[in-house]
């Protein structure tokens, strides 16, 4: 009998929102337990962790609450079995380890992982072992690391990215070069602002993966930038290949969509970009001014 009231229980929780389970929590240890049966959260497959976030514009960058961590592991916790997508609203929290892990140890079925505008405080190498072969959406963009080593461990499992369909490393600190083993039928790419790409690399990237519909690299790498300066003074590119390689390999990209690309300095003598024009399924093409004193600027 008390297994039938349970499920019985199971079927009206359902219809209720995530936030308002938790609450029912409280009411009594019947509801509690019942409530702690992951069945209860079967209808939570996407968690925006700033949702559950009650603060004050003044408490914005306030992280170290020590309700903070316990709130979000137990938020993953409910809904784990069943979540495929988690974000944190872009919102400058504070994630840990503990954080990292438990999202580890609890969501099988993730298909997308947002850490945007995150301050991560942790090593993603546990995780993207486990998520980098199925995630299908993974964004890192301007996130920052407390510990400056860290961000280079997301470099080594590039390549073991299986099913990725849009990737945003935008203001990424670590080499890009490995961007070259993604699998060939992605079709989004940020890289805007980043650290470190070589023009040999990206330009390799471009021919392998023709099936690309959305491309976005403003401002331009810091790498690129550099390559053109070494130009400019040498009046070759350097042997990892500069800005013109890129621009170059380009036409490679004949189902583009969409190209957004940083101030690129130029003259008919210095850079040919003449191959943009042969981006025949291009819709949006967006070019960054210049702004005084650097043209790499964001």
């Amino acid at each position: 009998m008390d297994k039938l009231n349970n499920d019985c229980l199971l079927e009206i929780f359902s219809n209720i929102s995530f936030l308002e389970k938790i609450k029912l929590e409280l009411v009594c240890k019947k509801w509690y337990a019942v409530l702690q049966d992951c069945r209860a959260y079967s209808e939570a497959t996407k968690l925006d962790i700033s949702e559950f976030l009650f603060v004050t514009n003044s408490e914005y960058y306030q992280q170290d609450n020590i309700n903070f961590v316990p709130l979000v592991k137990g938020i993953v916790q409910r809904g784990g079995p069943y979540v495929k997508e988690i974000t944190f609203g872009y919102r400058w929290l504070k994630i840990s380890q503990a954080i990292l892990d438990h999202i580890t140890e609890h969501c099988s079925q993730l298909k997308s992982l947002n850490l945007g505008c995150c301050i991560i405080n942790g090593n993603l190498s546990k995780l993207l072992k486990k998520f980098a072969p199925q995630l299908e959406i993974f964004t890192l963009e301007e996130s920052t690391w407390v510990n400056e080593d860290d961000p280079h461990e997301v470099s080594n499992y590039l390549s073991h990215f299986k099913a990725i369909k849009d990737l945003n490393l935008r203001k990424a600190k670590f080499n890009l070069d490995p961007i070259v083993h993604l699998p060939p039928y992605i079709e989004c790419i940020d890289i805007s602002a980043s650290k470190q790409i070589t023009g040999n690399a990206l330009g390799y990237f471009f021919e392998t993966h023709s099936h690309l519909k959305s491309f976005h690299m403003s401002p331009l790498p810091q790498s690129l930038i550099k390559s053109y300066s070494y130009y400019l003074q040498y009046d070759e590119d350097p042997e990892e290949g500069g800005l013109q390689t890129v621009i170059d390999s380009m036409k490679h990209l004949i189902n583009l969509e969409t190209l957004e690309l940083g101030f690129i300095p130029h003259d008919a003598y210095s850079l040919r970009i003449d191959p943009i024009s042969n981006l025949t399924s291009l819709k949006t093409l967006s070019l960054e001014q210049r702004k005084k004193g650097n043209f790499g600027s964001s």
